[in-house]
């Protein structure tokens, strides 16, 4: 654990008991999750899979990007007892070094329910990962044509963050309804940038 604002992440395991084949097979959008906290390697892998720098030399990531320009983000907001080992707060989440960057130190889970349209799962979740995304870092290049590219690279994370969460055994739901401009204050987002996924994430109901 690096410092207050900073939290360094466990290198990620690539190694699983499941094929890429029987996670594509399992794969389903869960809601319902238990109240037993995550591990923090669970939530290293977890963001890696969908972000994670996977080629030091380029700084190639795990999913594609138009350009390899990366114009999406991820935060992460865990609930109190959410990940064993850290603080209920948010969080978001840096490639490069493979750390957390503290961004508020309370549990704001109960307000996500708020502007969520009262999707009561997103307090009862352990995390939930907002892919967000500043559309200028895409459209300066390529245009109108920017906009198609970053909904690709959303789609691109989204899925590998449910199929790793498919072969570590959790459930992983995935929601597009929710009020952008709320979810962007909650979060503090920067100038330009819009909140475009949220994916909550914890360990099944048995």
């Amino acid at each position: 654990m690096a410092s207050k604002t900073a939290i360094k992440l466990p290198k990620p395991e690539y190694k699983s008991k499941m094929t890429v084949e029987e996670a594509i097979a399992g794969r389903r959008t869960r809601r319902n999750f238990s109240e037993q906290p995550l591990t923090i390697n669970e939530l290293s892998l977890l963001l890696w899979s969908g972000q994670g720098v996977t080629e030091e030399r380029w700084k190639h990531r795990a999913t594609p990007s138009a350009g390899a320009l990366y114009p999406l983000s991820l935060y992460i907001s865990i609930k109190t007892g959410g990940v064993q080992g850290l603080d209920a707060g948010l969080y978001r989440y840096v490639p490069e070094g493979h750390y957390l960057q503290v961004r508020e130190d309370k549990d704001i889970s109960a307000s996500l329910v708020d502007v969520g349209y009262s999707q009561t799962f997103f307090a009862k979740s352990p995390i939930c990962i907002v892919i967000t995304s500043i559309p200028k870092k895409t459209t300066w290049k390529y245009g109108k044509r920017g906009t198609q590219y970053i909904h690709f690279e959303v789609g691109h994370v989204a899925e590998n963050i449910q199929l790793l969460g498919e072969a570590l055994g959790l459930s992983v739901g995935l929601v597009g309804a929710f009020q952008d401009d709320k979810v962007s204050e909650l979060l503090k987002l920067r100038e330009g940038e819009i909140p475009l996924y949220i994916i909550p994430v914890g360990r099944r109901v048995e």
